[in-house]
């Protein structure tokens, strides 16, 4: 088992809410450079103070492994 963290934080580098946490069981075999797993989040009452970019980071075993970008942006009218 492998704990898990997924941190939503701002363009200031301030985080938006507590980390979701938990633990994934990664079982990679010998000839895989990469691999994958589904997991569902339950992100109701997230607070954007602001609209503009975020990111997403993803920490395995407390490492920071990847980040992908967030952006709100304003409906147009």
């Amino acid at each position: 088992m492998h704990s898990l963290a997924i941190n939503f934080v701002d363009f200031d580098g301030k985080h938006v809410m507590p980390a979701l946490k938990g633990t994934v069981n990664i079982r990679p075999q010998h000839h895989q450079k990469t691999l994958t797993e589904n997991i569902v989040l339950n992100l109701q009452k997230i607070n954007f103070q602001k609209f503009g970019e975020y990111s997403v980071d993803l920490a395995i075993d407390e490492k920071h492994v990847s980040s992908i970008p967030l952006y709100l942006v304003q409906k147009p009218a």
